[in-house]
């Protein structure tokens, strides 16, 4: 290799490595002219990895995080509530890319579930989800993470997952009309979480194997508070 050859591979080696991420913040507030005045219009305008940023506000709307997006963050303030009630019908927030982070927003009403995630890798973490009809989060890709989250009043399951590898951590849970937790699959953790009364069935619900469930608070159910099957479950510290 020539010097200069060993110079130029040197040169790209930095520009490459000092090259600023190209990922964007599209941000969605109604009231200014410079953003998207809806969650979907801001889903839609973000590529992969970028961040959707949502004002304060009110969004009746139903939105969907198609396949191609995988890497985006959706976040905002509690204020920042998606409401999917009348006269929409449908899932109020579907995710079907992965390695999708939902933080911080409230979720409000809605006429079936209120959070799916298709993906894989999804996080969602402090969020807060009151009154849908369905569950109010809804599990179905592998290797998700369920964490600090407040759902309360959710007509169905509190969190359904139908998927390996999915912790749940430190959420409270208030007043689910199922089950508050029901895992179908494998190597489930749960633990630290706060559930308080289930009308029609168990706290928890977990049928898989290589699971653990520990130091959750559980109070106030119809049925049993745990119902476990599967082999190699640890259960401690409830």
């Amino acid at each position: 290799m020539t010097s200069r050859q060993l110079c130029l591979g040197l040169a790209v080696g930095i520009a490459v490595s000092a090259s600023p991420s190209l990922a964007a913040t599209i941000c969605v507030n109604p009231s200014k002219a410079s953003c998207q005045a809806t969650v979907a219009g801001g889903i839609s305008a973000a590529n992969a990895g970028d961040t959707v940023a949502i004002a304060k506000g009110f969004y009746n709307e139903n939105v969907v995080v198609p396949i191609g997006k995988d890497g985006l963050v959706i976040k905002g303030g509690r204020t920042a509530v998606l409401d999917g009630d009348d006269p929409l019908a449908g899932d109020t927030l579907t995710i079907d890319s992965n390695d999708v982070l939902v933080q911080g927003l409230t979720f409000r009403n809605g006429n079936q579930e209120a959070i799916v995630s298709n993906g894989t890798g999804t996080i969602i973490k402090g969020v807060t989800i009151t009154g849908p009809d369905g569950d109010c989060i809804q599990v179905n890709g592998d290797d998700t993470t369920i964490v600090s989250n407040l759902l309360n009043g959710c007509g169905d399951n509190a969190i359904d997952v139908n998927a390996d590898d999915v912790d749940i951590v430190g959420n409270k849970i208030f007043h689910c009309d199922e089950t508050c937790i029901d895992v179908s699959g494998d190597g489930a953790i749960i633990e630290r979480n706060t559930t308080q009364l289930t009308e029609d069935s168990y706290m928890i619900d977990l049928s898989g194997d290589n699971a653990e469930i520990v130091n959750n608070k559980l109070d106030n159910a119809e049925s049993d508070l745990i119902l476990a099957s599967g082999d190699n479950i640890l259960i401690s510290g409830n």
